[in-house]
């Protein structure tokens, strides 16, 4: 018998979509709103959820019996309650790998865009300011000291395009040895002995309790004055306030930011009228293929949990002990 999986408007790509279509029956939230949700999962006996970046709360979990697995589309689940989730014996599924590759090449577009101050030169050539090349030199970023915090699979992809460009890299994370000398990091012995090296810093870490606002004053403080702070994490990983006031007295050189703390971020964020940041919305990993290969993979995924298979990529495995119906694929 099929099954029901929610999805939410706007929903994921078509591929996705038809995937699912073709397997079980999928109904349409006209939004995320916890009365939404709850509403049409216990109307239509939903076995499964799939949001994309919207908030699913402790509510909606507690309140909707019939859910087995909520499928997140890409690494990052703190948009999910994942604790709720655990207690009430519901996987949650995720694509760590999909888009580690997109997300490491908008690093790289970052730490170039920065040692060029691209936005500036871009801004003085449409005000016919050519000269003003003439009074600031940029640098290359050959011989600069990366660091990574985090090395994950985005961070160590950072780590693999950054050795191409004869930067030195330096890292901090839960990789192991093994993996960190085949793609030439340097284990640093401390968070602060990295930052003051550091002549640009990277953030690749998941926002839990312990890593939110883990860049704040001391940090920041750490950090030369010609260095660069990127963030393709979460916003909330940089206390905004903390950053602000180290753009503004120039203690660090500049900051690019893909994730801001809140988002979107209003029109009177402090962040955006600072002339030493460079933005962009929250896409680092949402190029077509990497969005691709995150739907597919979780989709995927969810189909195996609806059809009693144990799924690979689950985000909280306690409760595998809880699903003992799940079948084991790499069994016999």
């Amino acid at each position: 018998m099929k099954k029901t999986i929610v999805l939410i408007e706007p929903t994921i790509i078509p591929e996705g979509v038809e995937f699912l279509t073709a397997r079980h029956n999928v109904i349409i939230a006209k939004n995320a709103q916890d009365e939404t949700l709850i509403s049409c999962i216990n109307e239509t006996q939903a076995s499964a959820l799939i949001p994309r970046t919207e908030k699913i709360s402790r509510k909606v979990i507690e309140h909707c019996p019939t859910l087995e697995v909520i499928g997140q589309p890409g690494a990052g689940v703190d948009n999910i309650d994942v604790a709720a989730c655990t207690e009430n014996g519901i996987l949650v599924v995720h694509a760590p790998l999909g888009n580690a590759l997109s997300v490491a090449e908008h690093t790289m577009m970052f730490i170039l865009a920065l040692s060029r101050n691209l936005t500036v030169w871009d801004t003085r050539v449409r005000r016919e300011d050519w000269y003003l090349r003439d009074t600031f030199l940029p640098m290359e970023i050959r011989g600069k000291n990366l660091l990574i915090i985090g090395l994950g699979n985005s961070g160590l992809e950072v780590a693999r395009l950054a050795k191409a460009f004869d930067m030195n890299v330096m890292g901090l994370g839960r990789a192991s040895a093994a993996q960190m000398k085949s793609r030439g990091i340097e284990k640093i012995p401390s968070l602060s002995t990295g930052l003051a090296e550091a002549d640009f810093v990277t953030l690749h870490v998941p926002l839990t309790p312990e890593t939110r606002h883990m860049i704040s004053c001391r940090e920041l403080a750490c950090m030369k004055k010609s260095a660069y702070l990127i963030n393709v994490s979460r916003g909330a990983i940089v206390d905004p306030q903390a950053l602000y006031e180290a753009l503004g007295s120039r203690s660090i050189a500049g900051a690019a930011l893909d994730v801001m703390d809140p988002e979107p971020p209003g029109p009177n964020h402090p962040l955006l009228g600072m002339d030493n940041v460079l933005f962009t919305p929250h896409l680092a990993g949402d190029t077509q293929e990497a969005k691709t290969r995150c739907v597919m993979t979780m989709v995927k995924e969810v189909d195996k949990v609806l059809r009693g298979v144990r799924p690979q990529y689950i985000k909280n495995q306690a409760v595998l002990s809880q699903r003992t119906g799940l079948a084991d694929p790499t069994q016999p």
